[in-house]
């Protein structure tokens, strides 16, 4: 009899108990956001003194090819950024349409490091990225740790030949 009564007291005991074991996974998307930058912060993106390989793409929203290009570099982006590798953006869009170039990254998930020139004086931009640079956007840079340029051309992408060269750069 005893044993019985133990075991009804314990069966109301734990029934009446709710053990909640609950996991719950938050997955919190990174933020796409801007800041602005200046002669001398670009200096020192092209000198990259940090222990990444960094691919610096200059583009502007109202630059067609630019545009066009930027799906690319979110895929390479993606490919590579678990890895030793950093994208950075700078826009050439003046200063005043940092809103605008900001929706345009948001609705690209450019998960990257993201400038706009803080200068309408463009040609300031050229002079510090590249003095040889005539000015021509998209301009893409490949620097390696250390601050030597692997790559530095105006003009759209070719995806395939980025993408070797950083995987080589990684190795």
């Amino acid at each position: 009899m005893g044993k019985i009564l133990i075991a009804v007291i314990s069966c109301i005991l734990f029934s009446n108990i709710q053990i909640v074991a609950q996991s719950t996974i938050i997955e919190t998307k990174p933020t796409v956001t801007i800041d602005t930058i200046g002669v001398y912060g670009i200096k020192n993106l092209i000198r990259n003194t940090s222990s990444k390989l960094r691919v610096i793409n200059i583009w502007a929203t109202w630059c067609g090819p630019c545009v066009s290009e930027f799906p690319d570099f979110v895929k390479l982006n993606s490919k590579f950024r678990d890895r030793n590798f950093e994208w950075v953006t700078i826009s050439a869009d003046p200063p005043m349409k940092q809103t605008k170039v900001l929706k345009f990254l948001q609705k690209k998930q450019a998960i990257a490091t993201n400038y706009i020139f803080n200068s309408e004086d463009l040609y300031q931009l050229i002079e510090t990225v590249d003095p040889r640079w005539r000015g021509m956007i998209p301009y893409t840079l490949i620097v390696a740790p250390g601050g030597r340029i692997l790559y530095a051309q105006p003009g759209v992408i070719d995806p395939l030949e980025i993408k070797g060269i950083i995987e080589g750069a990684l190795r």
